[in-house]
């Protein structure tokens, strides 16, 4: 499994911006996780900085 780890500012922004754009995500604790699209191969993972 390939994971890329994100760090950004507001997680909630980050958040809304998958919504908007149909990303299929998880919130797990302080981590919004997206799994690997079929040909992708990485999951995404977005922390917020603070």
């Amino acid at each position: 499994m390939r994971l890329l780890v994100f760090a950004v500012d507001d997680i909630a922004a980050t958040k809304e911006l998958l919504v908007e754009n149909a990303v299929e995500h998880d919130l797990k604790g302080q981590r919004l996780v997206v799994p690997p699209a079929p040909g992708q191969g990485a999951t995404f993972i977005f922390e917020d900085l603070k």
